[in-house]
């Protein structure tokens, strides 16, 4: 099925597999803008997800490249193969050096492996190619979060959430740029649209609860931390959100305590 915009359940398998623990560093509770992320590819390499304006470039593709690109996104959506399905879209590229998909494809691999050096290049051709493929430009902000570059990955993610605003990892990766900025409103602001949207996705509640927590906003940041353990008991944020909740509490005890007469 092609589609014009990024569809919310394409992304749930995404959100859902870091409750099991593939995802952030033991760093992440404490600077959300650190959520460095693994199994990246669902999100920006189904086709399904791809803008329309992609598929029309396709139909200029030489066969031989399409099949390598289509092959490649097998092994990377289904079997789970970044480094094998890497050399399927470079040889489609080798193939077709225009192919804006095939570059979009091969820096998803990239990221799905945590390489994001290497991932950055193809993504920006991808963009420089076609300035309408925002999975490409989303991709490209969220790469460059993951290397510090705050203001860069600001530009390519607000490009492409105007093209489709109700992206959740868009908003999500968002507020994590703005979190590394230290622009904590704007963090706030970014992560409660990602919480509205989909309230179910756990990892959103953390990074709204440490925004919040800088915006020296207890109360509320205190009721997004146990959502986040409502949602995911066993994640890989939990302990340190326990930890956080702990610490919350007592403060609130302590104050109640000195408000008695």
């Amino acid at each position: 099925m092609i589609c014009g915009t990024l569809k919310l359940p394409v992304f749930l398998g995404l959100w859902l597999s870091l409750v099991a623990g593939i995802g952030a560093q033991a760093q992440a509770a404490t600077d959300p803008s650190k959520d460095t992320t693994q199994k990246l590819a669902p999100a920006f390499a189904d086709t399904s997800t791809l803008d329309a304006t992609v598929f029309v470039g396709d139909l200029a593709v030489p066969g031989r490249a399409r099949k390598e690109a289509e092959r490649g996104l097998t092994v990377l959506v289904k079997e789970h193969k970044p480094a094998e399905s890497a050399a399927a879209f470079r040889k489609a590229i080798a193939l077709a050096p225009s192919y804006a998909k095939a570059y979009l494809l091969l820096g998803a691999a990239y990221m799905d492996m945590q390489r994001w050096a290497d991932a950055e290049e193809p993504l920006l051709k991808a963009v420089l190619l076609d300035d309408k493929l925002s999975a490409a430009t989303l991709a490209l902000g969220s790469c460059m979060i993951e290397e510090g570059k705050y203001l860069e990955a600001e530009k390519y993610l607000l490009s492409g959430l105007r093209s489709n605003p109700n992206f959740v990892r868009g908003h999500y990766d968002l507020s994590r740029a703005y979190y590394g900025l230290r622009r904590f409103e704007a963090a706030a602001s970014e992560a409660r649209t990602a919480v509205t949207l989909a309230p179910e996705l756990p990892n959103t509640h953390v990074v709204l609860a440490y925004a919040l927590l800088r915006l020296r906003n207890e109360s509320d940041a205190l009721l997004e931390f146990q959502a986040y353990l409502r949602l995911a008991p066993g994640g890989e944020w939990a302990a340190q959100v326990r930890d956080s909740v702990a610490d919350l509490q007592d403060e609130s005890s302590t104050q109640a305590a000195k408000a008695l007469p």
